[in-house]
């Protein structure tokens, strides 16, 4: 059920994305240069928060979310702004397209982040620390440079 809500949210928000996209002029007032690219970062960190979401649904690694999340929100936005660019009154732009996508890679990176921390938070809590033993991977260790140093020591004893 829950990745059935995943999914429709982000389908209703690329289709808002789209219809507004469709419109020939969108009034909002300026209260400084270049605000537009604040809300193209802005809009395309919330798409990449909702397509982290759905690719959590297939069950990946995180970091093969990031790539997921990355890059159908930097497509997109390079559709967007193909789509722009047959508008009347609208035009495409490089840089649109550049804050969508650091919005999508700025979502996708926090939530990588916190998906990572959370992990690390379990494993201590299960009573290991940074995901594997670490006196048994000390140990492991000194066995093995215990046996480079025997067998070297057996390679050298004939001379």
């Amino acid at each position: 059920m829950l990745k059935r809500i995943d999914f429709s949210l982000l389908l209703s928000y690329c289709s808002l994305i789209y219809y507004l996209s469709n419109q020939p002029v969108i009034k909002v007032p300026m209260f400084f240069t270049h605000q537009d690219k604040l809300h193209h970062f802005g809009a395309y960190f919330l798409m990449g928060i909702l397509a982290w979401r759905c690719s959590a649904s297939l069950n990946n690694a995180a970091i093969i979310r990031f790539f997921l999340t990355f890059g159908f929100c930097s497509i997109y936005g390079a559709s967007d702004e193909w789509h722009q660019s047959f508008v009347p009154g609208r035009e495409s732009d490089i840089w649109d397209w550049s804050a969508d996508a650091a919005g999508a890679l700025s979502a996708a990176i926090w939530l990588l982040l916190i998906n990572n921390r959370q992990l690390n938070l379990k494993r201590r809590q299960a009573g290991l620390k940074a995901g594997f033993d670490v006196a048994r991977k000390q140990k492991s260790m000194k066995d093995g440079f215990e046996r480079v140093a025997a067998d070297l020591k057996n390679f050298l004893k004939p001379f």
